[in-house]
């Protein structure tokens, strides 16, 4: 399991719509997370990570706060990853 730190800082929906195949898509809740990601000579990177919720209710009351949620990482190229909330998981305020 992996847990990722930071602080919400933005919440939104994306709209309904449809794709290039001309099939319907949901609307999707979403949360931005700025986090600092260590780098291997001791500074912090500040990085900005958006991530699809199942219930965006459970984060706008953690706005500008410091929360801790279970992720999961997927490769998305040679040297991209994608993070995503883990089924389930719900946040946590990080001290």
């Amino acid at each position: 399991m992996i847990e990722l730190t930071g602080t919400v800082v933005n919440t939104f929906a994306t709209p309904a719509g449809k794709n290039k195949k001309g099939e319907d898509y949901d609307s999707k809740d979403k949360i931005q997370v700025i986090g600092e990601f260590p780098m291997p000579n001791g500074e912090v990177r500040m990085e900005l990570v958006t991530l699809t919720v199942d219930d965006l209710s459970e984060y706008i009351q953690h706005i500008n706060k410091k929360i801790r949620i279970s992720v999961g990482v997927m490769a998305t190229g040679a040297r991209s990853v994608l993070f995503f909330v883990r089924k389930g998981s719900s946040p946590v305020l990080a001290n």
